[in-house]
């Protein structure tokens, strides 16, 4: 996700999202960056979207 365009970030969270609702998952869908590496472009989206951002473990979750 490093490096890579907004619509690229937004087109990769939704689709991918969507096939975890698909599976059958109802409840908040949280987002790991891979290798937990996050630069601006992917926590501004995933803020905008209220989406939360996991590194490496899950303690600061919002429940």
């Amino acid at each position: 996700m490093m490096f890579q365009t907004t619509s690229f970030i937004r087109n990769e969270i939704q689709s991918t999202n969507e096939l975890i609702r698909d599976a059958g998952y109802e409840e908040a869908i949280h987002f790991r960056p891979p290798f937990g590496k996050k630069l601006v472009l992917t926590p501004l989206y995933l803020s905008g979207e209220g989406i939360d951002t996991i590194t490496w473990d899950m303690k600061d979750i919002r429940l």
